[in-house]
């Protein structure tokens, strides 16, 4: 196996494995896609290094009693969330 489809399988699984913890609210899971030294960057808001950045998450995820993370691969993609169900569409 080349090291490019290494690399693009490492990134897959990586991004299914946050997409899975967002999914089951799995705090460990969702650290583990993290690096020590990471920066996650929200433009309205951010966090350095991944006790910061859990801890912004859990805050995050709160305030929504459900959460649908959606992997997407190729192409243009749109996407949306429904706040209290419904009562607030967004889009992206």
């Amino acid at each position: 196996m080349s090291d490019a489809v290494a690399d693009e399988l490492a990134i897959r699984h990586l991004v299914s494995a946050y997409a899975d913890a967002v999914n089951r609210r799995d705090k460990a899971l969702w650290a583990s896609t993290w690096a020590e030294e990471s920066v996650w960057d929200l433009s309205a808001f951010s966090a350095e290094g991944k006790a910061n950045i859990v801890q912004l998450w859990e805050g995050a995820m709160a305030g929504f009693e459900f959460v649908a993370q959606i992997v997407h691969q190729g192409g243009k993609a749109n996407g949306f969330f429904l706040r209290d169900f419904g009562c607030d569409i967004q889009h992206h």
